[in-house]
């Protein structure tokens, strides 16, 4: 039985979504005011002022394509929001030390000095609540009025970015720095890097803690083991002088290779291997420049930094010069290679 349906009987259903909630939403008059108005309806509650964290002399210049000299000098000379913080703190302490001189000078007159009030020092991430940017100038300026709450955010750093990333982590901790060497100096003491300061502080651990981790593995891990573990540490902890740490295991770590090598060659042939490890860890060398300029040093480099197509030619070139029995070595040893 054949069943036939007439195309006239048949209708489109067109449903429109949008249109329909277009159509049937319902719009207050407060609403259809507001929107004829053209009042914002976001950005309601708080205002967000955004803060750059870069390392010194590497912040951020705005200028227009076609800039001149004097222009890009300009821009040089203005300073960011980091830069102009310092600036803001270096006054503060000045009102600071005023109001402790007044203090002590009313005391001495045997006056109340209740109504004297000595300024805090402030965090980066505080600055915006009574001060406002002034983008023209580069500067802070103390804040008259406020019309909505204020919240300021640091840019995120990535933690590869060593420097920049512990330079962040001590403006959310250290209130008032004056500069980038006042905000490395902990008890009077001023430290090289950004991380010693805030190990310093206690913002960080120190290696003590992977020290620890190491000790405990050393009785029941072979030299193989305990290196690939010293190379875990290195690719996904933050280790603060792995030169350092590895001397202090190196007897372990170059056990079996002593067989082989001389102590020095050992400690290089190890280096060697815990480096391979970690960067088919997706760490880089980079991340550690003491250790990056060591390894360059015994003569290791980054596959990612090695020109094959140089090495290619170089070889092909060496290859060409050699007599019959020196290309017949090498062509043996080539063909064990491709069976591996």
């Amino acid at each position: 039985m054949n069943e036939f349906i007439d195309n006239e009987m048949v209708q489109a259903l067109n449903y429109d979504e949008i249109k329909s909630y277009e159509d049937y939403r319902y719009i207050s008059a407060t609403e259809a005011h507001w929107h004829l108005s053209d009042f914002w309806m976001y950005r309601l509650s708080h205002s967000v002022d955004r803060l750059a964290v870069h390392l010194e002399n590497e912040q951020s210049l705005y200028m227009g394509e076609d800039a001149g000299d004097e222009e890009m000098e300009k821009a040089k000379e203005k300073d960011s929001k980091l830069m102009a913080f310092f600036k803001a703190n270096q006054e503060r302490e000045k009102e600071i030390a005023k109001a402790k001189e007044t203090i002590e000078k009313l005391k001495a007159e045997k006056k109340p000095i209740n109504h004297i009030k000595i300024p805090e020092k402030i965090l980066y991430n505080k600055i915006g609540i009574d001060h406002v940017w002034d983008g023209k100038a580069g500067k802070w300026n103390p804040r008259k009025k406020t019309t909505k709450p204020k919240l300021c955010r640091l840019y995120n750093v990535n933690p590869k970015r060593t420097n920049c990333f512990y330079l962040r982590r001590l403006l959310m901790a250290v209130p008032g720095p004056t500069s980038f060497e006042n905000i490395r100096t902990v008890d009077g003491v001023l430290y090289t890097t950004y991380r010693e300061a805030c190990v310093a502080l206690g913002l960080v651990v120190n290696d003590k803690l992977y020290e620890d981790t190491l000790f405990e593995a050393l009785n029941h891990t072979t030299p193989y083991q305990f290196r690939y573990l010293f190379a875990r540490l290195l690719a996904h902890c933050d280790l603060g002088n792995p030169l350092e740490l590895f001397k202090k295991f190196e007897d372990h770590l170059i056990k079996d290779l002593l067989k082989k090598w001389s102590i020095d060659d050992a400690k290089n042939v190890a280096w060697r291997k815990i480096v391979k490890s970690m960067l088919n860890q997706d760490k880089h060398l980079s991340d550690y420049p003491e250790l990056e300029a060591y390894m360059k040093e015994i003569g290791f480099e980054d596959e990612d930094t090695i020109d094959l197509k140089a090495l290619y030619e170089e070889g092909t070139a060496n290859y060409t010069v050699m007599n019959k029995e020196q290309k017949s070595i090498v062509d043996t040893r080539w063909e064990k290679v491709l069976k591996l």
